[in-house]
């Protein structure tokens, strides 16, 4: 029986084969598609899963109420002691260990010679997490000051073939040259890993981490804490212990004691939640977005399903040509659970060869989707028998959802109408409403597309303010590069092409410095003010282009200048003054005149408002170099200032950025979103196109003899065209008016999160209207054109 299946549907395929190529093709298309968005799906839900005790790690972080910061009170950084205390006093705790992000300049040699990112780590490191460690002692790798141990890839660039262990690596934390001992090599974190290293460094190695251990300092909080729970202890058992905790060493200290209401509250976070479903101050490294992830997999299943849509569009329209063949079986004795058989054998073979060119298709676009999505993507599963297993089910679901409706439809044919050519009489409304939806599904995500693409341009072009354009920014390496800004800014200037040199302490386009500011002139008791702040060297708001609305700028080399600050527009009226200058404000304990006001800028995201913000004259604190140079001359200005750094910070890689580019890093992630929905939307108006191209064929056919008798009757090629495509273009309209207002509601909700940003007006949604339109055009004008322009004669003599 099921040899019979087969030869009949390659027999029934090969007759039909531009209808079995469209089929395949969509199939494939929508199938690769879900492919890949699974990959991508289920690598951002794997984050931290490799770990031995995955579900057994939390991360310990805190809420402060009142200490807003970047939008949120809650921040992922702990004091130094509470590791100790979580170990030593809360029983469901088995191990804690804690983490500090660190970049270090390792090597001397000026051809290996680099900054590379690490983390301090306790020793007890490797207790908690499962990193491989191919060489050295886990117990005692991270336990003496100055031990390493380095990823396989750094100790390949350092020592190449040779074995590291017990050799010594010269490195640079900050101003401090450091003697490393490296104590063992770690494979690579994996990608799905939130901890990211090049190298791990002892917490000992860091006196400020030993002091404030040592002196039991829970005032101050710059640590990452992870524990591992015992198998029967839960995360809410540490709740009493956290709360204990708070109230036995936090509550006591000064400000606390005075501003009881702002007590920190420790909580817990699982280790496998922190990449997609934490969003706290001071996370380690990005993290992912959780409805991003459920919107790339919907979006891919929505995608197979068209394509699974097409075949029953195609398959329903068919129906007329085999209908004679349903009527001669079921006279011959053949049953309707035959003829579904039949039927479904032949969707089932169609699926499954479409399956083998998915997964080609998946393995030839894999490292562009990879790009895409910013993730290291593998088809590494393809070799394992689950995978197989997990496609044949895929293949058998989507094989009966497209050819299940088609099969039941046909086999139920009465014979003696069959024999007729008669077709299903809700074949047509059955049709209609898939393509509809299909068109609904298409235009959403079209308009989506052209709103994040317009929203993203928005913001990258958007004037904020401040001028970014053509500033070079390098680092202050350490303090004594620092000492010799007035002499390297002198150096800077001999140069054409350097049009402005100042100094700052953050990124101008990311100023994240913040205090609680408490005092100020005219402050009343029990005030407070969170202020944005930077230091800065005199001829910031030249070379940035920044208007000072009252008073004036900092004057290099004017002494009464040294301390005082600049405040923005939004911090004087936060404090209510008309008046600002020579006034004075109390930031990080001292006093500072108020020099000017300068125009409010946005030194944010443009998902924040403009906040208060002070930038103050204080040279020691700046970290940053900051170069405006002439655009006509970048190359020859660039090697102006690898020069003259040569020579003040000889130690020192040269390394630069333009703030441009790091203005346009603050939304890779929405550049990221724009590029995956615009390919994923190209791939359904594909599979869409497909669907319309058998549809207009199948339409055309069954209306040969219809357009020969209007082409004799006088009828031209423009109203044929137009007769054939009117219905398509019409439930293409419709589509439109059922996915508009979706796209709205859901756009609505994306730009949410900007304060800035584009409007949804008439015209984006008229623009989406159009392409509709002009594909739903495209895809059938081939077939249209071809049936207008056939010989007449030709056309009546059909059938």
């Amino acid at each position: 029986m099921l040899k019979n299946y087969l030869l009949v549907a390659l027999r029934g395929l090969r007759a039909q084969r531009g209808t079995t190529l469209l089929n395949v093709v969509g199939l494939a298309v929508g199938l690769a598609c879900a492919l890949l968005t699974g990959l991508y799906v289920r690598h951002e839900l794997s984050y931290d899963r490799f770990h031995e005790h995955a579900d057994r790690i939390v991360r310990v972080a805190k809420d402060e109420p009142g200490s807003e910061f970047m939008g949120t009170s809650r921040y992922a950084l702990t004091p130094a002691p509470l590791a100790e205390a979580l170990m030593r006093d809360v029983p469901e705790v088995e191990r804690a260990a804690q983490v500090q992000a660190v970049e270090a300049l390792l090597g001397t040699d000026p051809d290996t010679r680099a900054y590379r990112d690490g983390l301090f780590a306790t020793r007890q490191f490797f207790d908690v997490f499962t990193f491989d460690l191919l060489d050295g002692d886990p117990a005692t790798a991270l336990a003496e000051p100055n031990s390493v141990v380095l990823t396989a890839s750094t100790a390949r660039a350092y020592f190449g073939d040779t074995n590291p262990l017990g050799q010594t690596l010269d490195g640079r934390l900050g101003d401090d040259a450091a003697a490393l001992t490296v104590t063992g090599i770690v494979a690579e974190a994996p990608s799905n890993s939130h901890l990211a290293f090049d190298f791990l460094l002892a917490m000992t190695t860091s006196e400020y981490y030993t002091r404030t251990v040592e002196r039991d300092r829970w005032g101050s909080s710059d640590y990452h804490t992870y524990a591992l729970l015992r198998p029967d202890a839960t995360p809410d058992d540490l709740t009493p212990a956290l709360d204990a905790f708070a109230q036995t060493y936090i509550a006591p200290l000064d400000f606390f004691r005075e501003n009881p209401e702002r007590l920190t509250v420790f909580f817990t976070q699982p280790l496998t939640d922190l990449h997609l479903r934490s969003d706290l101050n001071f996370e380690l490294g990005v993290g992912g977005s959780e409805r991003y992830v459920w919107l790339v997999a919907a979006i891919g299943v929505l995608i197979l399903l068209l394509a699974c849509v097409n075949y029953t569009n195609l398959a329903t329209a068919r129906g007329a040509t085999r209908a004679q063949e349903v009527g001669v079986r079921k006279v011959l004795g053949a049953g309707q659970a035959q003829l579904a058989g039949q039927f479904l054998t032949e969707a089932l073979l169609v699926t499954f060869v479409a399956l083998g060119l998915a997964v080609a298709l998946a393995q030839a676009a894999l490292p562009t989707f990879s790009d895409l999505v910013a993730r290291d993507l593998s088809l590494a599963v393809v070799a394992t028998p689950a995978f197989w297993g997990m496609m044949a089910v895929l293949g058998l679901v989507v094989g009966v959802l497209a050819g299940g409706y088609p099969s039941l439809v046909l086999a139920r044919l009465q014979p003696a109408r069959a024999m007729q050519g008669s077709r299903p009489s809700r074949g047509r409304f059955f049709r209609n409403s898939l393509v509809v939806g299909q068109f609904a599904v298409t235009t959403a995500l079209l308009a989506g597309t052209l709103a994040v693409h317009q929203q993203v341009r928005y913001v990258q072009t958007a004037r904020t303010g401040l001028d970014r354009a053509q500033v070079v920014a390098l680092p202050l390496e350490d303090r004594a590069t620092v000492r010799q800004y007035d002499a390297l800014k002198e150096t800077l200037h001999e140069h054409t092409g350097v049009l402005a040199v100042t100094a700052s302490q953050h990124s101008p386009t990311r100023i994240i410095g913040q205090s609680g500011m408490t005092r100020w002139e005219g402050v009343d008791e029990g005030e407070r003010v969170g202020v944005f702040n930077s230091a800065v060297r005199p001829g910031f708001v030249d070379a940035f282009g920044l208007e000072i609305v009252e008073g004036r700028d900092f004057i290099e080399g004017h002494e009464a200048d040294n301390g005082g600050a600049l405040i923005n527009e939004t911090l004087a009226r936060e404090l209510g003054w008309e008046t600002a200058v020579g006034r004075w404000i109390d930031v990080h304990g001292w006093e500072m005149p108020i020099v000017g006001v300068v125009k409010d800028f946005n030194f944010l995201s443009f998902r924040q408002p403009v906040a208060p913000l002070a930038l103050y004259n204080n040279g020691n604190w700046v970290s940053r170099l900051l170069v405006k140079v002439d655009p006509t001359q970048v190359p020859e200005t660039l090697d102006h200032l690898e020069a003259t750094m040569a020579t003040v910070a000889p130690a020192y890689p040269f390394t630069y950025e333009f703030v441009d580019d790091a203005y346009a890093r603050m939304y890779a992630d929405d550049v990221q979103l724009g590029r995956l929905f615009g390919v994923l939307t190209a791939l359904a108006l594909l599979v869409a196109g497909l669907g319309l191209v058998g549809l207009t064929t199948f339409m055309t056919a069954q209306r040969t003899k219809e357009i020969g008798i209007r082409k004799v009757l006088g009828a031209t090629v423009a109203q044929i065209v137009a007769l054939i495509s009117a219905d398509l273009v019409k439930l293409v309209v419709l589509a439109f008016v059922i996915a508009a207002p979706v796209a709205y509601v859901g756009l609505r909700r994306w730009l949410d999160d900007f304060v800035y940003r584009i409007e949804l007006g008439p015209g984006l949604f008229l623009v989406t209207g159009f392409v509709a339109i002009a594909l739903t055009l495209l895809a059938v004008s081939v077939h249209a054109l071809r049936a207008a322009t056939a010989d007449p004669v030709r056309s009546l003599r059909y059938e």
